[in-house]
Protein backbone atom coordinates (compact mmCIF):
# COMPACT_ATOMS: atom_id res chain seq x y z
CA UNK A 1 0.00 0.00 0.00
CA UNK A 2 1.14 3.49 -0.94
CA UNK A 3 0.11 6.76 0.89
CA UNK A 4 -0.11 10.13 -0.95
CA UNK A 5 1.17 13.09 1.32
CA UNK A 6 0.32 16.83 -0.03
CA UNK A 7 2.09 19.36 2.12
CA UNK A 8 1.44 23.18 1.33
CA UNK A 9 2.69 26.38 2.82
CA UNK A 10 1.87 29.68 2.88
CA UNK A 11 4.17 32.79 2.72
CA UNK A 12 3.93 34.59 5.70
CA UNK A 13 5.45 38.42 5.48
CA UNK A 14 6.22 40.48 8.26
CA UNK A 15 6.18 44.77 8.36
CA UNK A 16 9.86 46.28 8.62
CA UNK A 17 10.18 49.79 10.10
CA UNK A 18 12.89 52.00 10.96
CA UNK A 19 14.77 55.22 10.82
CA UNK A 20 17.59 56.60 9.70
CA UNK A 21 19.69 59.60 9.91
CA UNK A 22 23.12 60.95 9.75
CA UNK A 23 24.92 63.75 7.59
CA UNK A 24 27.40 66.37 7.93
CA UNK A 25 27.50 69.94 9.87
CA UNK A 26 25.88 71.04 7.08
CA UNK A 27 23.44 68.74 5.61
CA UNK A 28 21.66 66.38 8.37
CA UNK A 29 19.35 64.12 6.74
CA UNK A 30 16.56 61.85 8.38
CA UNK A 31 14.11 59.54 7.39
CA UNK A 32 11.74 56.53 8.01
CA UNK A 33 12.40 53.15 6.42
CA UNK A 34 9.67 50.63 5.67
CA UNK A 35 9.55 47.27 4.21
CA UNK A 36 8.12 43.37 3.86
CA UNK A 37 10.00 40.75 4.38
CA UNK A 38 8.98 37.05 3.80
CA UNK A 39 9.27 35.03 6.79
CA UNK A 40 8.28 30.96 6.17
CA UNK A 41 9.56 31.37 2.33
CA UNK A 42 13.36 32.12 1.63
CA UNK A 43 13.32 36.08 2.66
CA UNK A 44 12.23 38.14 -0.61
CA UNK A 45 12.24 41.58 0.94
CA UNK A 46 10.71 44.68 -1.07
CA UNK A 47 11.77 47.98 1.03
CA UNK A 48 10.65 51.74 0.51
CA UNK A 49 12.04 54.63 2.34
CA UNK A 50 12.10 58.02 2.54
CA UNK A 51 14.71 60.96 3.12
CA UNK A 52 14.58 64.55 4.13
CA UNK A 53 17.55 66.57 4.11
CA UNK A 54 18.63 70.40 2.94
CA UNK A 55 17.89 69.31 -0.78
CA UNK A 56 14.50 67.96 -0.22
CA UNK A 57 12.74 64.68 0.06
CA UNK A 58 13.98 61.57 -1.60
CA UNK A 59 12.09 58.26 -2.34
CA UNK A 60 13.31 54.60 -2.91
CA UNK A 61 12.26 51.22 -3.68
CA UNK A 62 13.74 47.89 -4.14
CA UNK A 63 13.81 44.28 -3.84
CA UNK A 64 16.24 41.54 -2.30
CA UNK A 65 16.24 38.01 -2.61
CA UNK A 66 18.49 35.93 -0.87
CA UNK A 67 18.23 32.66 -2.23
CA UNK A 68 16.99 33.01 -5.62
CA UNK A 69 15.08 29.66 -6.94
CA UNK A 70 16.45 28.13 -3.73
CA UNK A 71 20.27 28.62 -4.45
CA UNK A 72 22.60 30.23 -3.31
CA UNK A 73 23.16 33.12 -5.16
CA UNK A 74 21.28 36.46 -4.38
CA UNK A 75 19.98 39.71 -6.29
CA UNK A 76 18.84 42.63 -6.00
CA UNK A 77 17.20 46.04 -7.57
CA UNK A 78 17.04 49.18 -6.46
CA UNK A 79 15.34 52.89 -7.56
CA UNK A 80 16.49 55.91 -6.07
CA UNK A 81 14.80 59.51 -6.81
CA UNK A 82 15.79 62.47 -5.51
CA UNK A 83 15.49 66.18 -6.13
CA UNK A 84 18.97 66.34 -8.17
CA UNK A 85 19.35 63.08 -9.06
CA UNK A 86 17.62 59.46 -10.59
CA UNK A 87 19.82 56.31 -9.25
CA UNK A 88 19.78 52.78 -10.60
CA UNK A 89 21.25 49.69 -9.36
CA UNK A 90 21.41 45.91 -10.19
CA UNK A 91 23.31 43.43 -7.98
CA UNK A 92 23.92 39.56 -8.89
CA UNK A 93 26.15 37.70 -6.14
CA UNK A 94 27.12 34.60 -4.21
CA UNK A 95 27.70 36.77 -0.23
CA UNK A 96 29.04 35.23 2.75
CA UNK A 97 26.18 33.48 4.33
CA UNK A 98 27.86 32.44 7.41
CA UNK A 99 30.71 32.42 9.26
CA UNK A 100 31.85 29.21 7.21
CA UNK A 101 31.33 30.62 3.88
CA UNK A 102 34.80 30.36 2.11
CA UNK A 103 33.94 32.86 -0.91
CA UNK A 104 31.66 35.31 -2.17
CA UNK A 105 31.96 36.62 -5.77
CA UNK A 106 29.50 38.95 -7.22
CA UNK A 107 28.33 41.89 -9.91
CA UNK A 108 26.87 45.05 -9.70
CA UNK A 109 25.24 47.85 -12.25
CA UNK A 110 24.67 51.36 -11.65
CA UNK A 111 23.34 54.60 -12.97
CA UNK A 112 22.91 57.93 -12.05
CA UNK A 113 21.80 61.00 -13.55
CA UNK A 114 22.02 64.23 -12.19
CA UNK A 115 20.41 67.45 -13.44
CA UNK A 116 19.92 70.95 -12.28
CA UNK A 117 20.43 74.63 -12.84
CA UNK A 118 23.16 75.02 -14.87
CA UNK A 119 24.77 71.62 -14.74
CA UNK A 120 24.03 67.93 -15.82
CA UNK A 121 25.95 64.62 -16.15
CA UNK A 122 25.10 60.56 -15.91
CA UNK A 123 27.42 58.55 -14.15
CA UNK A 124 27.68 54.12 -14.54
CA UNK A 125 29.50 51.78 -12.69
CA UNK A 126 30.58 47.99 -12.94
CA UNK A 127 31.63 46.34 -10.30
CA UNK A 128 33.11 42.84 -10.25
CA UNK A 129 34.12 41.51 -7.15
CA UNK A 130 35.92 38.31 -5.34
CA UNK A 131 36.23 37.84 -1.51
CA UNK A 132 37.57 34.73 0.59
CA UNK A 133 36.50 34.29 4.10
CA UNK A 134 38.88 32.99 6.89
CA UNK A 135 38.48 31.96 10.72
CA UNK A 136 40.95 33.04 12.79
CA UNK A 137 39.29 32.24 16.21
CA UNK A 138 39.04 35.83 17.38
CA UNK A 139 38.39 37.44 14.67
CA UNK A 140 37.20 36.47 10.59
CA UNK A 141 39.24 37.94 7.56
CA UNK A 142 37.76 38.70 4.68
CA UNK A 143 40.09 40.15 2.24
CA UNK A 144 38.33 40.87 -1.38
CA UNK A 145 39.89 41.68 -4.52
CA UNK A 146 37.23 44.64 -6.77
CA UNK A 147 37.56 45.53 -10.76
CA UNK A 148 35.66 49.10 -10.72
CA UNK A 149 35.25 50.17 -14.13
CA UNK A 150 32.65 54.12 -14.48
CA UNK A 151 31.85 56.29 -16.89
CA UNK A 152 30.99 59.59 -16.43
CA UNK A 153 29.43 61.78 -19.55
CA UNK A 154 28.50 65.80 -18.67
CA UNK A 155 26.46 67.36 -21.09
CA UNK A 156 25.78 70.96 -19.40
CA UNK A 157 27.83 72.85 -19.73
CA UNK A 158 28.26 72.10 -23.51
CA UNK A 159 30.61 70.65 -25.01
CA UNK A 160 29.94 67.53 -23.81
CA UNK A 161 33.29 65.76 -21.41
CA UNK A 162 33.50 61.95 -21.00
CA UNK A 163 35.54 60.76 -18.12
CA UNK A 164 36.99 57.48 -17.17
CA UNK A 165 37.28 56.49 -13.58
CA UNK A 166 38.88 52.70 -13.90
CA UNK A 167 40.56 51.23 -10.28
CA UNK A 168 41.56 48.17 -9.13
CA UNK A 169 40.78 47.76 -5.31
CA UNK A 170 41.74 45.89 -2.49
CA UNK A 171 40.13 45.71 0.76
CA UNK A 172 40.56 44.04 3.84
CA UNK A 173 37.38 43.03 6.06
CA UNK A 174 37.67 41.96 10.25
CA UNK A 175 34.70 41.02 12.28
CA UNK A 176 34.74 40.04 15.40
CA UNK A 177 33.69 36.41 15.43
CA UNK A 178 30.23 35.81 17.48
CA UNK A 179 30.81 32.33 18.35
CA UNK A 180 32.94 33.79 21.48
CA UNK A 181 30.05 35.80 23.12
CA UNK A 182 27.57 33.83 25.62
CA UNK A 183 25.76 31.17 24.05
CA UNK A 184 22.41 32.88 25.73
CA UNK A 185 23.27 35.98 23.91
CA UNK A 186 21.20 37.21 21.19
CA UNK A 187 24.55 37.26 18.78
CA UNK A 188 25.18 33.54 19.75
CA UNK A 189 21.59 32.73 18.40
CA UNK A 190 20.75 34.38 15.75
CA UNK A 191 24.35 35.14 14.20
CA UNK A 192 24.67 31.47 12.47
CA UNK A 193 21.64 32.49 10.34
CA UNK A 194 22.36 35.45 9.00
CA UNK A 195 25.67 37.68 7.62
CA UNK A 196 25.13 40.90 10.17
CA UNK A 197 28.31 42.79 11.03
CA UNK A 198 28.05 42.58 15.04
CA UNK A 199 30.70 44.05 17.41
CA UNK A 200 33.42 45.63 15.77
CA UNK A 201 34.00 45.94 11.88
CA UNK A 202 37.42 47.26 9.92
CA UNK A 203 37.26 47.75 6.55
CA UNK A 204 40.94 48.93 4.47
CA UNK A 205 40.34 49.90 0.99
CA UNK A 206 43.12 50.55 -1.77
CA UNK A 207 42.76 51.54 -5.22
CA UNK A 208 44.85 51.46 -7.96
CA UNK A 209 44.06 53.97 -11.06
CA UNK A 210 44.46 52.20 -13.99
CA UNK A 211 45.95 54.38 -16.53
CA UNK A 212 45.77 51.85 -19.73
CA UNK A 213 42.19 52.33 -19.27
CA UNK A 214 42.00 56.15 -19.06
CA UNK A 215 42.29 56.75 -15.13
CA UNK A 216 44.45 58.94 -13.50
CA UNK A 217 43.77 58.63 -9.79
CA UNK A 218 45.37 57.11 -6.46
CA UNK A 219 42.75 56.65 -3.20
CA UNK A 220 42.78 55.37 -0.03
CA UNK A 221 39.74 55.11 1.98
CA UNK A 222 39.88 54.04 6.27
CA UNK A 223 36.34 52.31 7.79
CA UNK A 224 35.85 52.16 11.04
CA UNK A 225 31.86 50.56 12.32
CA UNK A 226 30.72 49.60 15.24
CA UNK A 227 26.89 48.00 15.89
CA UNK A 228 25.42 46.21 19.04
CA UNK A 229 22.30 44.55 20.07
CA UNK A 230 20.53 45.46 23.36
CA UNK A 231 17.32 43.70 25.06
CA UNK A 232 14.83 46.37 26.26
CA UNK A 233 11.40 45.41 27.66
CA UNK A 234 11.68 41.24 26.11
CA UNK A 235 12.66 42.56 22.86
CA UNK A 236 16.10 42.65 20.96
CA UNK A 237 17.34 45.94 19.31
CA UNK A 238 20.23 47.11 17.00
CA UNK A 239 20.08 50.57 18.18
CA UNK A 240 23.47 51.50 17.05
CA UNK A 241 25.50 51.42 14.24
CA UNK A 242 28.70 53.94 13.62
CA UNK A 243 30.96 54.75 10.53
CA UNK A 244 33.56 56.83 9.83
CA UNK A 245 35.67 57.47 6.72
CA UNK A 246 38.43 58.96 5.45
CA UNK A 247 39.46 59.24 1.41
CA UNK A 248 42.36 60.51 0.46
CA UNK A 249 43.07 61.33 -3.04
CA UNK A 250 46.49 61.79 -4.68
CA UNK A 251 45.91 61.73 -8.46
CA UNK A 252 44.40 64.93 -8.00
CA UNK A 253 46.36 66.06 -5.04
CA UNK A 254 43.59 67.13 -2.99
CA UNK A 255 42.66 65.24 0.50
CA UNK A 256 38.63 64.88 1.30
CA UNK A 257 37.37 63.47 5.11
CA UNK A 258 34.55 62.84 5.69
CA UNK A 259 32.62 61.70 8.28
CA UNK A 260 29.31 59.85 8.56
CA UNK A 261 26.43 58.44 11.05
CA UNK A 262 24.07 55.82 10.53
CA UNK A 263 21.63 54.63 13.58
CA UNK A 264 19.13 51.97 12.40
CA UNK A 265 16.35 50.39 14.52
CA UNK A 266 15.32 46.61 14.04
CA UNK A 267 12.83 44.96 15.98
CA UNK A 268 12.35 41.57 16.91
CA UNK A 269 9.50 40.05 18.22
CA UNK A 270 9.47 37.70 21.17
CA UNK A 271 7.69 34.72 18.85
CA UNK A 272 10.20 35.38 16.40
CA UNK A 273 13.23 34.75 18.70
CA UNK A 274 11.39 31.74 19.77
CA UNK A 275 10.92 30.51 16.42
CA UNK A 276 15.20 30.67 15.44
CA UNK A 277 15.43 28.82 18.95
CA UNK A 278 13.39 25.96 17.76
CA UNK A 279 15.63 25.97 14.35
CA UNK A 280 12.81 27.24 12.03
CA UNK A 281 14.12 29.77 8.69
CA UNK A 282 14.80 33.02 9.73
CA UNK A 283 13.12 36.22 8.73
Amino acid sequence: NTVDVVVTSRDQWTLLVGTTFGGTNQNQMYGLDFGEKNLFGLGQTISYSFRQDSTGLSRSVGFSDPNIMGSRFATSIGYMDTPFETDRSYVFQHPFYSLETEDAYGASYNTRDHAESGMAFSTERFLGSFALGFDMGAQVYRPALTLSLGTQSVTVPFPRVVTLDNKLELSMALLDDPRNYSKDSYVQKFRQTEDIALGTTYNLLGGQSMPSLGSASIYTTESFQVTKWTKFFSRDYLYAGFLFTQNVLFGKRRKQTGLGRHVRFARLSRKRIQRAQSGSPQF
